[in-house]
């Protein structure tokens, strides 16, 4: 099993005090405390903030009717930290009357499928018959004892690409599994 890709999520909290909301992060981000924080405030402005975690980070925009969050994390498991973390905070800035942050689900964002395989996939199965077809040729043409030597690179050949193709299927279905 590989390592998790980096995973992304976006968050939106409607408020009728957005500026107050980003300033409680910003107090919260720039303070130490026994609690678990973030590693530092990185970047800031009336609108904007930007929190460095351990393993991720934050970003939130001020908006005229809310907050927009996206967080970023290295796995799932930072992922669902740093929204916990965010959450939590924004619950205490707003009291009791806060709105909730409402997640969408996260997203991966590692290296996306290529397109055009199947015309690689093509081009691997014309050069693996034409192989096969000069090797038979020269099975034919020649003695008797080449016979096995030609047919033991034939079978070779022919269990590599089974084999290749094998693994290929079964990358496919594990990668349409994990989305």
């Amino acid at each position: 099993m590989g390592a998790e890709q980096p995973q992304q999520a976006k968050g939106r909290m409607r408020t009728d005090h957005p500026a107050r909301d980003l300033a409680g992060l910003r107090e919260w981000a720039g303070t130490a405390g026994s609690r678990p924080q973030p590693e530092r405030l990185a970047d800031r402005s009336d609108t904007h903030g930007t929190i460095d975690f351990e393993g991720g980070r934050c970003t939130v925009q001020a908006g005229p009717d809310g907050l927009t969050l996206h967080v970023e994390a290295a796995d799932r498991d930072g992922l669902r930290r740093i929204q916990r973390l965010i959450t939590e905070r924004l619950r205490e800035t707003g009291g009791p009357d806060a709105p909730p942050v409402a997640w969408e689900p996260a997203v991966a964002t590692g290296p996306r499928p290529r397109h055009g395989t199947k015309l690689g996939i093509a081009a691997v199965v014309v050069l693996v018959v034409a192989v096969h077809l000069g090797l038979g040729g020269l099975l034919l043409a020649s003695g008797p004892w080449k016979h096995w030597a030609l047919a033991a690179v034939l079978a070779a050949l022919l269990a590599k690409t089974v084999y290749l193709l094998r693994r290929r299927a079964v990358r496919r279905g594990q990668t349409r599994r994990a989305h």
